[in-house]
C-alpha cells in the first residue's frame, strides 16, 4: 500500500465499498477537500476554460488568498482525471480552489497529475477553453461572464444576486451575495449590472450552440437559465416574467433542440404550465435539504416565503406539469450533518436524505445534490467537511433509489455511469447503475 493518509483511507474505501467504483471514492474525496496548484500546473493549464464564478464561489478560502499565484484568474472550472495507480476512467470534477488541500495538481515529468504527500492519485486531461471564451462585448462584458459552461451545460446566471437578504433570509450554506461582492473587488466580473442584458445572453447561446467548433468532445447538451431569487418585481417583471422572457428569446435563436432548465423558487401548478408553454423542458426548485426543522434553520427565506411543506408539494405537482425526469430539485448534499444544527453521525444524516430521495423520486422526481463546499463566505463557515464515507453512502443510496424506481435520468446533465458522466459538482452519476444493490 502506498504511504500517505488520504491514500489510506481511497484504499480502505477501495477495499470496503466494491460495489462503488474507485472513480466516485477519489471524486467525492477531491469534492470535499479541495485542490490546490503549483505555478507549474497553472501554466500547464493555462489554456483551459477558466472558474467562471457564475452563482457561488466553489472555493474553501477566501480570494485574497488566491491572488499571489493567480488561482483566482488561472484555476480552471474543472478538470478531467484518469488513468494513475488505480487505472481510474476518466472523471469530471469541480474544481475548488484550496490552497491548504492534501490534494495538489503539479507538472512531473512533463505530466499533469493530481499528488498527495507525494503519491500520485491520477493524471490531469486539461479541458481547452471553447474559442468563445476569448470574445468580449462592445461594453467589456465577457462573453463568459454571461454564459459560462459548467461541465456540458451553458450556464447562465442572469441575475448574479439573490433577494433573500440577511441572517434572517439568505441560505445558511449560499455565499451568492458574497461571491459577486468578492469577484467586483478583483476586477473578475466584467459584466457592469446586476441582471444581464437578454441580447447578450442570447448571443452568447447562439455562439455555443450555432457556431462554436472547439469542444474536444465536450460539446453543451443543455442550457441553465438561473439566478437569485426574485421576491417581488426586476425589471418591472415577476420571477417567472424575468426568467421565462430569457428562455423564450434563446429558444427564438437556437431552436428547441437543446433542453431549456430554469432554477427559480418553487411555483404552483398555474405558473408551472406558463413556465411548460413558455418553453421550459427542465425545473430546478432548490429543496437543499430534506429535514424539514433543519430546512426552516438553514433556509429561512424560503420557509418564510414557501414553506417546506408547500416546496414539497410543489416540487411532485410539477411532474404532471413536465413529466418524469424533468423535475429536478437540488440538495447540497452534507448540510444536513453542519453544527450547530444538523446530525452528528453518518447513519442518521443518510436514514434523513435517504427518506427524501424514496419520497422524492416514488413520486417521479428525479432529485440531486451538490457537494457541500464549506464557503468561507457563508454563515456555516467554519465547518468540517463530512466524513468522506458520507458522500459514499449517499451515493449508494441515491443510485439504488433511482434503479427502485426506474426513473430516466435527470434532464440535460447528460449519461450515467463510471467513465461516462459529465457533471463535475457530484458523484451520483457516476455510480455503475448495474452494481447498485449488489452489496
Amino acid at each position: 500500500m502506498m504511504q500517505g493518509r488520504r491514500v489510506d483511507e481511497l484504499e480502505s474505501f477501495f477495499n470496503r465499498y466494491t460495489d462503488v467504483p474507485r472513480e466516485v471514492i477519489v471524486k467525492d474525496d477531491l469534492l470535499r477537500l479541495g485542490l490546490g496548484f503549483t505555478d507549474r500546473a497553472l501554466e500547464g493549464l493555462k489554456h483551459c476554460r477558466v472558474k467562471s464564478y457564475r452563482l457561488f464561489t466553489y472555493d474553501k478560502v477566501k480570494s485574497e488568498r488566491l491572488i499571489s499565484k493567480g488561482e483566482l484568474f488561472k484555476a480552471p472550472e474543472d478538470i478531467d482525471f484518469f488513468g494513475g495507480p488505480y487505472n481510474l476512467r476518466i472523471t469530471n470534477v469541480q474544481v475548488r480552489n484550496n490552497p491548504d488541500s492534501p490534494y495538489q495538481v503539479d507538472v512531473i515529468d512533463g505530466r499533469v497529475l493530481i499528488v498527495e504527500n507525494g503519491n500520485t492519485i491520477a493524471e490531469v486531461k486539461p479541458i481547452p477553453a471553447p474559442n468563445y471564451y476569448s470574445k468580449t462585448f462592445e461594453d467589456g462584458s465577457k462573453y463568459p461572464d454571461i454564459v459560462a459552461m459548467a461541465n456540458c451545460v451553458a450556464f447562465a446566471t442572469v441575475f448574479t444576486i439573490c433577494q433573500l437578504w440577511g441572517e434572517k433570509e439568505e441560505c445558511k450554506f449560499c455565499d451568492i451575495n458574497e461571491n459577486v461582492r468578492q469577484i467586483r473587488k478583483h476586477g473578475k466580473l466584467t459584466i457592469p449590472k446586476a441582471y444581464k442584458p437578454i441580447e447578450q445572453v442570447r448571443e452568447v447561446m447562439e455562439e455555443i450552440f450555432l457556431r462554436e467548433t472547439n469542444w474536444s468532445g465536450k460539446r453543451p447538451l443543455a442550457f441553465i437559465i438561473s439566478g437569485g431569487v426574485i421576491l417581488d418585481k426586476l425589471a418591472d417583471k415577476t420571477e417567472e416574467d424575468f426568467y421565462i422572457e430569457y428562455v423564450q428569446a434563446v429558444k427564438e435563436r437556437i431552436g428547441d433542440r437543446w433542453p431549456a432548465m430554469v432554477q427559480v423558487l418553487a411555483r404552483d401548478k398555474k405558473t408551472l404550465r406558463k413556465f411548460k408553454e413558455a418553453g421550459v423542458d427542465g425545473y430546478h426548485a432548490q429543496l437543499e435539504v430534506w429535514d424539514k426543522n433543519l430546512f426552516k434553520i438553514l433556509c429561512p427565506g424560503k420557509e418564510k416565503y414557501v414553506g417546506w411543506d408547500e416546496w414539497v408539494r410543489r416540487t411532485v405537482d410539477a411532474v404532471d406539469v413536465f413529466g418524469e425526469g424533468n423535475v429536478t430539485p437540488g440538495l447540497v448534499a452534507g448540510v444536513e450533518m453542519c453544527q450547530p444544527y444538523g446530525f452528528k453521525d453518518v447513519a442518521s444524516a443518510i436514514k434523513s436524505t435517504s427518506e427524501g430521495f424514496d419520497f422524492l423520486m416514488s413520486h417521479g422526481v428525479g432529485v440531486r445534490y451538490n457537494v457541500w463546499n464549506i464557503s468561507p463566505l457563508s454563515a456555516l463557515a467554519g465547518n468540517k467537511p463530512p466524513p468522506l464515507e458520507y458522500y459514499i453512502e449517499l451515493d449508494r443510496a441515491w443510485c439504488e433509489t433511482w434503479n427502485k424506481y426506474r426513473l430516466p435520468p435527470p434532464c440535460g446533465f447528460g449519461p450515467v455511469g463510471p467513465g461516462r458522466a459529465t457533471t463535475s459538482h457530484s458523484s451520483y452519476l457516476d455510480m455503475d447503475p448495474v452494481l447498485c444493490g449488489t452489496r
